[in-house]
């Protein structure tokens, strides 16, 4: 299981720290993706492209597995590990974005400048 938090500055600034429970190494790197960069899902093989950059700590598994990061406008993301507790969708809407639980982070940072967006 993972932890997270965070923490609001005395001048409204945002922290967040996590931890990663495991009990092996994940074998993590910093990884950049750029603006215009094209990234394809694993759920339904289609292109997405990043209107933000994002630095985060990520692995190369098939596709970036990224398991957090922040984007160029201050947005940050993580994925947090909690086995039983998460529910997908079973049916498939054709009017939605599709992508993987894992590929999560990689599009709400490429693609949100905060959460109201």
């Amino acid at each position: 299981m993972c932890t997270s938090l965070t923490l609001e500055t005395a001048d409204r600034k945002h922290v967040l720290a996590r931890t990663m429970d495991f009990a092996f190494q994940l074998g993590t790197e910093v990884i950049l993706y750029p603006r215009r960069y094209s990234w394809k899902s694993e759920a339904d093989g289609k292109a997405h492209q990043t209107q933000y950059a994002f630095i985060g700590m990520g692995r190369k598994l098939g596709n970036i597995l990224f398991a957090d990061g922040v984007n160029e406008n201050g947005l940050s993301c993580a994925a947090l590990y909690f086995p039983g507790y998460a529910e997908y969708e079973k049916t498939i809407r054709e009017d939605t974005v599709h992508i993987a639980p894992h590929e999560f982070v990689t599009w709400v940072l490429s693609v949100c400048q905060s959460l109201k967006t």
